[in-house]
């Protein structure tokens, strides 16, 4: 790797699946309380 446009490639490559699985996951996880009825 020399260039700085190779770094950053790498390093979105390396991070970005992970990334997308983190999000999916946090939406997953919330979508249900949207359809939670709570009465106060």
């Amino acid at each position: 790797m020399n260039g700085q446009q190779e770094k950053l490639e790498h390093t979105l490559q390396s991070v970005g699946w992970p990334m997308i699985q983190a999000g999916a996951s946090t939406v997953m996880c919330v979508l249900p309380l949207l359809f939670l009825q709570v009465h106060y």
